[in-house]
């Protein structure tokens, strides 16, 4: 019973904090979603591409925490069970995106390269995106081929460098901050500087939700040797 306790009070504290973290990221991505400008928290700004996948990750974190809650909270293996195969498709699902990354794309800055050239800048949203990018990194464009000059007067990145001579620009493109760094430089070095810190955040979930697999697993044989089907 010991260890059905601690299994018990885990499930609880461990999806009652994914149910409201849900919650929150779910609320949030909403709220930016029905913004008529662009959010800004803190020193993230965020575009309809970002509050989507906000709506969609706090969708799915409410739906586990709730599962995970109401199984521990009824000692009821049919959930418990849903639970665990939910977490585990989770759980393969993340494996597999981490052995197609590794196998497609042989560093950091292919895998970059490969997600920024899919923008497509005649697209709103798209950017709206790569602006966001580059007022956070201070960069201009996707990469060295981009003319800056002509992305900064047409807005469709801010803070872009006039450097191209062939092009004519007017007094307005020596205003406010101008970035000369491509955005793939940009977004490889942060990603490639801040590598411990996102390398420990997925290992902590991934430990997370190992441990609600074996969790969730113990209460279920526990409930069913309690209520006498094993």
């Amino acid at each position: 019973m010991c260890w059905f306790s601690m299994a018990r009070l885990f499930m609880y504290v461990f999806n009652l904090a994914l149910f409201l973290a849900g919650g929150a990221t779910l609320g949030v991505g909403i709220w930016i979603l029905n913004s008529t400008s662009e959010v800004t928290l803190g020193d993230l700004s965020f575009s309809e591409n970002g509050a989507i996948v906000l709506i969609v990750a706090g969708s799915v974190a409410c739906i586990m925490g709730f599962l995970g809650c109401c199984g521990a909270k009824k000692e009821n293996s049919g959930i418990l069970g849903l639970y665990f195969t939910l977490l585990l498709i989770l759980v393969i699902m993340q494996v597999a995106v981490g052995i197609w990354a590794a196998v497609n794309f042989d560093s950091v800055g292919e895998a970059v390269d490969t997600s920024l050239d899919a923008l497509d800048l005649t697209d709103t949203a798209d950017a709206k995106t790569l602006n966001s990018i580059s007022e956070q990194l201070g960069c201009c464009g996707i990469n060295s081929t981009d003319d800056a000059c002509a992305l900064y007067t047409s807005k469709t990145t801010e803070g872009c460098a006039c450097v191209n001579t062939n092009y004519a620009c007017d007094d307005s493109c020596a205003a406010g901050p101008i970035y000369e760094q491509p955005c793939d430089v940009a977004v490889t070095n942060f990603i490639t500087d801040n590598l411990r810190i996102i390398a420990g955040i997925g290992i902590a979930i991934g430990l997370a939700e190992i441990l609600g697999l074996i969790f969730s697993c113990c209460m279920c044989q526990s409930i069913k040797e309690k209520n006498g089907y094993a």
